[in-house]
């Protein structure tokens, strides 16, 4: 056996940078275009290929027809899609309960009482009567008649009074009396005057002489 005088033969690729980074680039390129095409078909059969495969593998529904053991005049209606009815394709669960329909409030029956008109008290009703008008005692015109100037418990201011009377003139009989039935009590009168016409032309008088606040007519004395 004899050796090799040359020794084992090694061979080397050199591989530039730019060759490196081309073909990075186009494996990166045939994945994302292998991703696109797959998305796409996906896509494709999701939307139109499996409904109608579905559909396809679903069986046909019964024929309508009479029950058994049932007449002919006593077939019963379609089933409607309240009763359970099950949709071509698509579980609905299991058939809905009719609702009792709920019953109307019942309307309350409102009792009118009688309203009784108020009656106003007796009192109220009666009209409030009217009180007849006084009549004026008639005052007497024949006479004899005085003049009261003054009627007072003091002799001194009766006499100064008097006098003053007789001093104007004019006058009829100016005097001092007692009252009767008054003890110590004296009265200043003129008079007598035969009517009231002429008894009042002198109170007249007084009042405008300012002679006594309040002169009074009066009857005579009954003898």
């Amino acid at each position: 056996m004899t050796d090799d005088p040359e020794g084992p033969v090694h061979y080397q690729v050199s591989v530039t940078g730019r060759q490196a980074a081309a073909f990075f680039l186009v494996l990166l390129v045939a994945l994302g275009t292998a991703f696109f095409f797959g998305m796409k078909t996906g896509r494709a059969a999701y939307r139109g290929a499996e409904p109608p495969a579905r559909v396809a593998t679903l069986p046909d529904p019964p024929a309508a027809g009479p029950a058994p053991g049932v007449p002919d005049g006593k077939r019963s209606a379609a089933p409607t899609p309240e009763q359970g009815e099950k949709k071509l394709g698509f579980d609905d669960g299991p058939p809905k309960e009719a609702e009792a329909p709920t019953p109307a409030p019942a309307e309350k029956t409102v009792e009118k009482k009688a309203v009784e008109p108020v009656r106003p008290p007796e009192a109220a009703q009666a009209a409030p009567k009217k009180e007849a008008p006084k009549k004026e005692a008639k005052k007497e015109t024949t006479g004899p008649f005085f003049v009261q100037l003054l009627a007072t418990k003091e002799p001194e201011a009766a006499d100064t009074l008097v006098k003053k009377l007789k001093d104007a003139g004019g006058f009829r009989t100016p005097d001092v009396s007692p009252v009767p039935g008054k003890p110590g009590t004296y009265r200043v009168r003129i008079g007598p005057y035969p009517d009231r016409a002429s008894a009042e032309r002198a109170v007249t008088r007084i009042k405008k002489e300012k002679r006594s606040p309040d002169p009074s007519i009066v009857k005579a004395d009954k003898p």
